[in-house]
């Protein structure tokens, strides 16, 4: 994906969505209704509520007016789509609306004086949506595949330079380059991360429909042209 967007954590959505805790999000593509707008939903706060009174719950409606093709990491689109794709998934690293990067599924990484080794040292704990553990094999598993023209990726070219791509350990990934690349960061370590059993065993195709990832948000339905609906 060449144009670049900051990915809408969590934490940041919650706090412009009035501090809901429990969402669902329904990404409304054409033909579509336009969302109601303006009034409050039943068992809401009062407005003048104090901010830690907010509720927990409910319901964001987000409509847009081109079709979802696709939820894979490889799919390009409008930013309907991105939005949504990006809120199942998880990269290593984070770019914030302030264009900087961030630790995210990658508690820390260094980089060697050379700029030809990175280290990730990945967060512990994390599950996908189906229930099984993030590790670096899933790290691995998605820069291999997505790194590969021969997988028709649209995402090869932000690994330039890559030579290899190694998982020490459940939670290290260590990546060799055959030569510097200054855009290495923003471009790959921004990737976001697949499970590595699920899309081996359904393929890219079978993926773009079914995807599984670490994201807030997990895949509930998708009815192409109609809506996708998704929930925390």
């Amino acid at each position: 994906m060449n144009e670049k967007f900051y990915r809408l954590n969590r934490r940041r959505f919650l706090q412009l969505t009035g501090g809901t805790a429990a969402l669902g999000l329904l990404a409304a593509c054409a033909p579509a209704a336009a969302p109601t707008t303006g009034g409050e939903s039943e068992g809401a706060a009062p407005a003048d509520a104090a901010a830690g009174d907010a509720p927990t719950g409910g319901t964001m409606v987000w409509a847009g007016h081109h079709e979802i093709s696709g939820l894979s990491p490889n799919d390009t689109g409008p930013t309907i789509q991105f939005a949504v794709i990006t809120n199942i998934h998880d990269p290593m690293l984070n770019m914030t609306e302030n264009l900087e990067l961030e630790p995210y599924l990658a508690e820390s990484y260094e980089v060697s004086d050379d700029g030809l080794e990175y280290t990730f040292h990945l967060r512990e704990g994390i599950k996908f949506h189906d229930g099984t553990d993030f590790t670096a094999a899933d790290v691995k598993y998605t820069f291999e595949f997505y790194s590969d023209v021969e997988t028709g990726s649209t995402l090869a070219n932000n690994f330039k330079g890559m030579s290899s791509v190694e998982a020490p350990d459940d939670y290290t990934i260590v990546i060799t380059m055959s030569q510097p690349n200054a855009a290495f960061l923003v471009n790959a370590a921004t990737t976001l991360i697949v499970s590595s059993a699920h899309h081996s065993a359904v393929g890219e195709e079978g993926y773009r429909t079914d995807p599984i990832g670490t994201g807030p948000f997990k895949l509930v339905e998708w009815v192409p042209a109609e809506y996708t609906l998704l929930e925390a």
